[in-house]
């Protein structure tokens, strides 16, 4: 369960989706969703039927955490795999300490494993003092200060959400948290449709360009460039002539044909 130690909110439902989700990529599940408010069902590929219920519980440690824990994600990413069944951590919280020196001795922890063909493993997980100890920060990404925000980008974020939520959260009652990393993915969605043809670059490659629009009945229409900002106007696009052109001719000679839409 996801919760929020300032507002004291809780996000069940976008949690319970995610679970749900992960429970999925696992290749010992076979079936998973989540209901509205607090359950996952999953069916196992064995064809047992489970239920999960998501209740509040105290955090592990006395701040919550910021990354994945070591032996926990090892334990994860173990089984994953449809070769073991089994990946149990040890029951103690697995958290390696960050101080340098490294402590004397230094702390293990273990996953006990089973694979499919019923072999049994205890894996030791131990720092390695052999490689650089001190954590790496991910450089933040630089501030694109050269391009006003795309208003797409919510646009597909909120659409993306809507599509696929299978609870009854709207977009509006998500965390700012959940929202801007939904946002931020829908920004390189577009960027990625934008580098392969299928939507129009956000900004004019000059000023002497103007914007071209589709409205829901297939019209399409221009804007007019005015020296009023507040202006708004736009002309409707009609057929100059009967004569056509071979689309696999103009994209040889460099056009670029995007596709906006449909017309009549």
């Amino acid at each position: 369960m996801d919760q929020d130690p300032q507002a004291g909110q809780l996000a069940v439902d976008h949690d319970a989706e995610r679970i749900a989700a992960a429970l999925r990529n696992s290749p010992h599940i076979a079936t998973a969703a989540a209901e509205p408010g607090d359950t996952v069902r999953f069916t196992t590929t064995e064809g047992i039927a489970y239920r999960i219920r998501l209740n509040s519980t105290s955090p592990l440690t006395d701040a919550p955490m910021t990354e994945p824990i070591p032996t926990e994600a090892v334990a994860a990413a173990i089984l994953n795999d449809p070769a073991f069944v089994v990946a149990l951590p040890d029951e103690d919280v697995p958290v390696f300490p960050r101080q340098e020196p490294l402590p004397d001795p230094l702390p293990v922890q273990g996953i006990t494993v089973q694979s499919r063909e019923g072999f049994f493993y205890y894996l030791a997980l131990e720092l390695d003092p052999t490689r650089a100890t001190t954590r790496r920060e991910p450089p933040a990404p630089a501030a694109d200060t050269t391009h006003a925000p795309d208003p797409r980008v919510e646009q597909l974020a909120v659409a993306y959400w809507n599509r696929t939520r299978t609870g009854g959260a709207a977009w509006i009652r998500l965390k700012p948290e959940i929202r801007a990393e939904l946002t931020e993915k829908a920004g390189l969605w577009l960027q990625a449709a934008e580098q392969a043809g299928l939507v129009p670059v956000a900004t004019a490659p000059s000023g002497e360009h103007a914007a071209v629009l589709l409205d829901e009945q297939g019209t399409v229409w221009a804007q007019v460039p005015t020296s009023d900002a507040g202006e708004d106007l736009v002309l409707p696009l009609v057929y100059a002539r009967e004569e056509a052109s071979s689309r696999r001719d103009l994209e040889d000679q460099g056009h670029r044909l995007t596709h906006i839409g449909w017309t009549r």
